[in-house]
Parts: structure tokens; C-alpha cells; sequence
């Protein structure tokens, strides 16, 4: 079980970077919509804010659902005994890992208007974000500041979920999904916000 947890972290860690990719192309398109004034323009139709974030939010669920198929598909490579999990399971749990990080990804090109600052920062916070939630080495020898600020990290709750799928937990979809819609909430709602503060800069 301790083997085929350390294998996840190492597949989540790896896999997601996919998913911070695409969202940064995402985000490309938005920045140039935002040098174009195309935000401008949109935003006097009166369509509000959210409704613009949301279609980009939509583009990066499509994106999500293609790399999860691909992902299911290669899957089939792989003995089912070394996954530990069944492969509908394992494209489930990284569709909602990998939509969080490609949301965020678009939520960086909004807040940065720069695609090489919104590509680095991204990359930044992915590294962080993986190495502090315990994917890479266990933390169970880390300061209790450094164990509190992982339950902050996205792929602490999905390593954790990934092991009480190794159980039998069957409680552990409603906490994923729990987790993905709290952190979809706050990157949808930061980047309206984002992209209503920068209209109003402009």
C-alpha cells in the first residue's frame, strides 16, 4: 500500500504538468483578448466578468476531459495490479487534480496579463505545490508548520484520497469532489474579480 501510494504521488506530479501546460495556451489566448480590447468590448455588450472567465473555464474543462481520455487510454499499458485502483478511478481522480491546476493556470494569465510571468508562475506554484504536499518524499518527519501548510496543496487531499480507494473507503468521492468544487469556487471567483479590476485599470 505504502509502495503503491509513493507510486501515485510520483504519477500525480508528473501527469499534472500536462494540465498546467494547456491551461497556460488557455491563458494565452485571454491575455491577447485583453490586448485587443476585446475584454473591453465585451464587457460593454454587458456581459459581465464571470460569464467571460466561465466560457474560458468551459475551454479548460474540454481540454481537461481530452487529456484524461488520453490518459485513460494509455493506461491500458499499465497492470492494473501496479495501479492499485481500477483505471476509471484513477482518470476520475486526475481529471479533477489536473481541472484544478489548468483552472489556475488560466487564473495566473488573467491576474498577470503576461504570458512568460502567468507560464513561470504557474510552473512555480506546481513545483511548490507538489513538493509541499508530499508527492516527491513523505512529510511526516517535516516541521508541524510545513504538515499544516499541505493540507493547503490540492494533491495532498487526492494522495490522501488514493489511499482510502487502497481501503475500500467508499466516502472518498465525496470528499474529493468537495475538495475540486471548493478550489474551482475560489479560482472561478478570483479570476472575475481579476478580470473586473483590470478592465477598470484600463
Amino acid at each position: 500500500q505504502e509502495c503503491q501510494k509513493t507510486n501515485m504521488g510520483y504519477a500525480y506530479a508528473f501527469m499534472t504538468l500536462s494540465f498546467v501546460l494547456c491551461g497556460v495556451i488557455v491563458a494565452s489566448g485571454t491575455i491577447h483578448e485583453q490586448h485587443n480590447d476585446v475584454v473591453k468590448r465585451i464587457a460593454l455588450s454587458g456581459t459581465s466578468t464571470i460569464k467571460y472567465f466561465a466560457s474560458k473555464f468551459i475551454v479548460g474543462v474540454i481540454i481537461s476531459v481530452m487529456l484524461s481520455a488520453v490518459l485513460s487510454g494509455c493506461s491500458l499499458f499499465i497492470n492494473n495490479g501496479q495501479l492499485g485502483m481500477s483505471r476509471i478511478s484513477l482518470t476520475i481522480i486526475i481529471f479533477c487534480m489536473g481541472l484544478i491546476f489548468c483552472t489556475l493556470s488560466i487564473l495566473m494569465g488573467i491576474l498577470m496579463g503576461n504570458l512568460t510571468g502567468a507560464t513561470i508562475t504557474a510552473f512555480i506554484i506546481w513545483c511548490l505545490s507538489s513538493m509541499l504536499s508530499g508527492l516527491y518524499f513523505p512529510l511526516t518527519g517535516a516541521t508541524k508548520f510545513i504538515q499544516s501548510l499541505s493540507f493547503i496543496m490540492p494533491q495532498k487531499w487526492f494522495v490522501d484520497g488514493a489511499e482510502m480507494i487502497f481501503v475500500g473507503d467508499n466516502n472518498v468521492w465525496i470528499m474529493l469532489l468537495c475538495v475540486t468544487v471548493a478550489y474551482l469556487f475560489v479560482f472561478v471567483s478570483l479570476g472575475s474579480v481579476g478580470l473586473k479590476l483590470r478592465s477598470s485599470d484600463e
